[in-house]
């Protein structure tokens, strides 16, 4: 799997904050940022503080996002790396949130597989490495 080399992080709301990490572990020292934000982030239920992020990865592939930065340094009980994996897991059809019921469920799972992106994003996730431990994926119809 490709590593990330680089996350680039601007905390927008709040304290405004920025912060660049680099190295061989980059998602658990891009976490150990979020968390000391996270100190003075709303708690869950009262809001959360814009957090934009953009992740370099060996190959030069970058993915950038938005992390709803949380008290304790996360977005609703996720850290970044797993925030990055539910995120293109939702548009790869392999994560299935719990608030969708069948009727959106079916609207998203035919958008998804008339323009292809869900294969695409399928690829994106078996190729690059989120810090997370590697998974098999299979698409929830």
């Amino acid at each position: 799997m490709i590593k990330a080399i680089k996350i680039w992080l601007h905390r927008a709301e709040g304290k405004e904050d920025f912060a660049t990490v680099e190295g061989e572990d980059v998602w658990f020292e891009a976490q150990n940022v979020l968390r000391r934000w996270g100190r003075t982030a709303p708690k869950p239920g009262g809001g959360y503080d814009k957090t934009d992020f953009k992740v370099t990865f060996e190959d030069g592939e970058t993915y950038e996002g938005r992390f709803d930065l949380q008290f304790g340094g996360f977005d609703g009980g996720q850290t970044l790396s797993q925030h990055v994996h539910s995120y293109v897991a939702f548009y790869a059809l392999v994560n299935r949130p719990a608030h969708f019921n069948d009727e959106n469920w079916a609207l998203h799972y035919d958008r998804q597989k008339s323009c292809g992106d869900d294969q695409q994003c399928l690829e994106w996730l078996k190729k690059y490495d989120l810090g997370i431990p590697a998974r098999s994926y299979q698409q929830v119809k």
